[in-house]
């Protein structure tokens, strides 16, 4: 049944475009460019590649950057009829090139919100795209964290303007506004839960041997999540959690629609789900 709704969705378009919530999967090689510039498929010249998360959905492509399936199969041609051939953790071009240069902005508006059509670079109100989706200068439009496009401080490394991090989210490291360390799990934050085991980058904590060991028992399965983690990996519930109560597809706790609605892949068994489906909350 999973295929068929999905299908059903995919045609009938989606709602506006929404911040980035989900920077997708990327291996190392796409670490630091996560969004290509420019690239060339079949006939189509793509100015903004998009890396796909391991478990995005082409639903979730379209509605995430406001595009039709005829515009998503026009510069994608390999997605092949009704995203029958889209493969998650793929990169797919979002925006193609419609002239020789990305436009500049004429209004001062900009990037996910804008589905990347124009640049802050050279427009009158500043060279940096704010995560707000305007442009401007200093800190609050350029500053790590805040900056989604432009001539952003730190550039070309990639920095999270969601607090989303590590392998789970592109390989984008942690800006100081959302804390100095990546956790295991994927999320930027200070002390041992974020800089202690598991860290992934950051000022991560250098592990000292002491004269005790303390061991951590693992969870039971059917026991409530204290990490976020659910599903099938370890068999913890998110009902409960402090990180919502549905657990999504990609074995998370939360409670936006990625990890609630069933056509998205909820897990019943593991946390609340919306069985009514997107369909139904649709006009």
């Amino acid at each position: 049944m999973l295929k068929p709704l999905l299908t059903y969705l995919v045609a009938e378009s989606f709602a506006t475009a929404t911040l980035l919530e989900d920077i997708g999967l990327g291996n190392v090689h796409f670490r630091n460019h996560l969004f290509e510039p420019r690239a060339t498929a079949a006939n189509v010249t793509c100015r903004t590649n998009y890396t796909t998360n391991l478990w995005s959905s082409c639903a979730q492509v379209l509605e995430e950057f406001n595009l039709t399936l005829t515009l998503f199969q026009e510069i994608n041609p390999s997605i092949g009829q009704s995203c029958s051939n889209f493969i998650p953790g793929t990169v797919y071009c979002i925006a193609p090139v419609t002239g020789t240069a990305t436009p500049i902005s004429t209004n001062g508006m900009c990037g996910a919100q804008q589905n990347w059509t124009s640049t802050c670079i050279g427009s009158q109100w500043g060279n940096c795209c704010g995560v707000g989706g305007y442009c401007g200068t200093g800190e609050d439009y350029c500053g790590p964290g805040n900056c989604q496009e432009g001539t952003c401080d730190g550039a070309p490394i990639p920095y999270s303007t969601n607090g989303l991090c590590g392998s789970q989210n592109g390989w984008v490291d942690c800006p100081a506004k959302f804390g100095v360390c990546c956790s295991e799990y994927g999320y930027c934050g200070n002390g041992t839960d974020f800089c202690g085991t598991g860290c992934q980058s950051g000022a991560c904590l250098v592990s000292t041997t002491t004269s005790s060991t303390v061991t951590t028992p693992t969870p039971k399965p059917g026991s409530v999540s204290k990490d976020g983690t659910c599903g099938y990996g370890g068999g913890l519930i998110c009902n409960g959690s402090t990180f919502g109560n549905c657990c999504s597809a990609a074995g998370y706790c939360g409670s936006d629609k990625y990890s609630c609605e069933d056509i998205l892949g909820c897990q019943p068994a593991y946390g609340t789900c919306n069985v009514t489906g997107f369909m139904n909350t649709k006009a």
